[in-house]
């Protein structure tokens, strides 16, 4: 990365947002330990229960709310 006219921190904060583009933090903190793959499946499984839940809850709050403007 080049830095141009001095501005260190510009070229800090894109050198920041490119890492985090591309995910390497998270990458590094996921190997830091080792995990066994059936752990890392159960987490991913709690993950998408998370989501799912948290859809269904939005999407029904959504429902109740149009049912609520439509009288």
């Amino acid at each position: 990365m080049e830095v141009r006219g001095d501005d260190i921190m510009k070229a800090f904060r894109k050198l920041k947002k490119k890492i985090k583009n591309a995910g390497l933090m998270e990458e590094l903190k996921d190997r830091q330990y080792y995990r066994k793959p059936s752990e890392i499946a159960r987490e991913k499984r709690k993950k998408s229960l998370r989501l799912i839940r948290r859809m269904t809850a939005q999407r029904e709050d959504d429902r109740l709310m149009g049912a609520k403007r439509r009288k």
